[in-house]
């Protein structure tokens, strides 16, 4: 702005010089003069030029012009026509207009012959104080120097139409001998100081939510030098820092490119901007470059304990990293140190972030681990020391279409995700997967119980408007069995549940032999629901309970079999509360009120046996590998003992004992 004030003035000293020459030294000549003096001035400068009063002299000038109707611009001094000499005053006073409230005053003096003249000024605007000096030989400027003190960013913004973002003071000093772009030579300084960004203006305007008092200062020095200027600049804010040591402008084909060193010293701070806790700092170094429509850029960071790097051209991008630690990724992201490994990732993306992006990403965890000692400190989960994981994973982009695979293999397990596809558009998600545990016994450590066998299970998983919902299949247990996962809820139905394998897995005592249809119910965000089991033709296996039955009445429950059998129970967090019938054309046995400890282990419960007329009432109780099996009352037994005091005790004692055989129950 200043630039085009101060050559305005250059013309217009030119244009009236010049046309003195061939006008006569009158008022009513210089009254002709002045339209065509202002429209010259116009067309060279681009600006509205208007020359209220023009006196010229042989030896004397003095005039009033105005720039764009509220810049007014007086000017008076002498002149030598023949010698085309002048010593011009100048005083420039902008006031209202583009300048809004602000007022600019610039006095000056220019002095020399028309080919050859020297122009200084001094000012004030925008809070700043303005020292301005140079030549002009052959119509062009050179040993241009430029001094600019306190200039008000807020005001400055203000003037360009645009809101306070910031607010601060600038400082500029410019030497430039030759202005010349075919041979450009020179140097410029920028400081500036008490830099403040608005939080309010930025969060009206970009949704950015910055940091409290974010302030900054910044640096830049120049080399003017074969059409180029050369930079440096040190951006400083207490929030991050921002370097480049080599920043080059071509003032011919308005081409840029520059290396930079971006650090942020406390990731913590910027919680505000990225809505989460940050640990640690964060460095990146790159280059970037633009010509014409072109955009290139390059950066990397070691800072997530391997590199990365970044490579692009306008909207397509490539990547490249190695070795990042995900130790390191945790630490940053303020997560628990759970999981070790090295991370790998390559890809290319075209069009990236538009509707017609393309292209494939593959990434690797490699020498995988966890960190045993703070898992069993914050969960009690002791990892075996040889526990060891790696993932393979393919993301492909599509326009707004995602496609994803990947396989975890572990010592433990595999998980293999197919199919996957993710829709931007739709927000939607769908994919296959598998999960195979060749070796139940290994997950010992997380089931608290040494199970045997394997387990797969097979299924896909969904995702629409934010619901989650899954189906699948699995073999675990040797039984046939479907789940699904809906609003938060677990349904599970299997067919040919075997008992007998069920027991031997679970490393229970196998009580019953048979095969059951299984219906459960279970959310694992209340830790509660309901199962029912449905038995067909099943076979006691001999126990305390059988071996008790036998023992008081002979009857061997063994050899019975019970055509219809049903266990229905409930669970609520670690207590299963369950009972149990069966029944066959000889015997009948229920369990009720039962419950059992899935912590600690304990079971107890009620249960009712009865053999034609005979019948057994009694609890079972104790740790489930080995309960007790206690007998309260029998009418069977009653009735054998009060035959036996009838035949063999005398009639005056019967009665007392047969009352106090009563107090044992019927």
């Amino acid at each position: 702005m200043f630039k085009k004030f101060l050559l305005s003035i250059v013309i217009l000293l030119v244009a009236v010089v010049g046309f003195s020459y061939f006008l006569l030294f009158t008022g009513s000549g210089n009254n002709l003069l002045k339209p065509y003096l202002s429209k010259y001035a116009s067309q060279k400068s681009g600006l509205n030029i208007d020359i209220k009063t023009l006196e010229l002299k042989p030896n004397h000038l003095k005039t009033t012009i105005f720039i764009n109707t509220q810049n007014r611009v007086d000017i008076d001094g002498d002149i030598d026509i023949m010698k085309k000499w002048f010593d011009l005053d100048f005083k420039a006073v902008g006031e209202g207009g583009a300048l809004k409230n602000e007022k600019a005053s610039i006095n000056g003096k220019a002095v020399g012959v028309m080919d050859d003249f020297k122009v200084n000024a001094k000012g004030a605007i925008f809070d700043a104080s303005i020292f301005a000096d140079t030549k002009v030989k052959s119509f062009k400027a050179k040993d241009l120097k430029l001094n600019v003190k306190g200039l008000s960013i807020q005001k400055v913004l203000a003037f360009v139409n645009m809101p306070a973002y910031a607010t601060g003071k600038v400082d500029v000093d410019v030497d430039v001998p030759s202005l010349d772009v075919e041979d450009l030579s020179g140097k410029a300084f920028v400081n500036v100081t008490e830099g403040k960004l608005s939080e309010p203006l930025i969060k009206r305007d970009f949704n950015v939510t910055l940091p409290k008092n974010v302030v900054f200062k910044a640096k830049s020095s120049s080399l003017l030098k074969n059409a180029q200027a050369v930079s440096s600049v040190n951006i400083i804010s207490n929030i991050a820092t921002l370097n480049t040591t080599k920043s080059i402008y071509n003032i011919k084909d308005k081409s840029i490119k520059s290396d930079f060193h971006l650090k942020v010293p406390s990731l913590s701070k910027l919680k505000p901007i990225v809505k989460t806790d940050l640990k640690g700092s964060f460095e990146a170094i790159g280059d970037v470059s633009k010509k014409g429509d072109s955009l290139v850029y390059s950066v990397s960071t070691s800072s997530l304990g391997g590199l990365a790097k970044l490579d692009g051209k306008n909207s397509t991008l490539s990547i490249d990293a190695k070795s990042l630690k995900i130790k390191k990724i945790f630490y940053m992201l303020n997560l628990p140190d759970y999981l070790r490994g090295d991370i790998f990732v390559n890809g290319k993306i075209v069009d990236a972030g538009s509707t017609k992006q393309s292209g494939k990403v593959v990434a690797d965890i490699k020498n995988g681990k966890v960190n045993k000692a703070l898992l069993y400190k914050d969960m009690q989960i002791k990892f075996p020391s040889d526990f060891s994981y790696s993932d393979h994973s393919v993301v492909t982009l599509n326009a707004q279409k995602i496609n994803f695979n990947s396989l975890l293999k572990s010592t433990i397990l595999s998980l293999k995700i197919s199919d996957g596809i993710y829709d931007s558009l739709l927000k939607s998600l769908v994919a296959k997967y598998h999960l195979n545990i060749p070796d139940l016994s290994k997950t010992a450590f997380l089931t608290k119980r040494k199970i045997l066998g394997k387990a797969n299970f097979i299924g896909d998983v969904k995702m629409l408007d934010g619901v989650l919902t899954s189906e699948g299949k699995s073999d675990i247990f040797g039984a046939d069995t479907k789940y699904s996962y809906k609003n938060g809820d677990i349904t599970v139905n299997s067919t040919d549940l075997d008992t007998i394998k069920l027991s031997k897995a679970l490393g229970y005592p196998a009580v019953f032999n048979s095969k059951g249809k299984l219906q459960a119910y279970y959310s694992p965000k209340w830790k509660k629901g309901v199962f029912s089991v449905n038995f067909k033709d099943g076979r006691l296996l001999p126990n305390e309970l059988t071996n008790v039955v036998y023992v008081l009445s002979g009857f061997d429950m063994t050899k019975e079999i019970y055509k219809d059998s049903v266990a229905k129970g409930s669970i609520q967090n670690d207590i299963v509360k369950f009972a149990f019938d069966m029944n066959s054309t000889k015997s009948m046995l229920k369990v009720y009120s039962a419950k059992l400890n899935t912590k600690t282990k304990k079971i107890g419960g009620k249960f009712i046996v009865k053999i034609g007329s005979k019948d057994i009432e009694g609890e079972i109780r104790g740790d489930i590998d080995h309960p007790k099996v206690k007998v309260n009352s029998s009418s069977y037994i009653k009735n054998k003992i009060e035959k036996a005091i009838e035949k063999k005790v005398p009639k005056k004692f019967q009665k007392p004992l047969k009352e106090i055989l009563n107090l044992f129950g019927k």
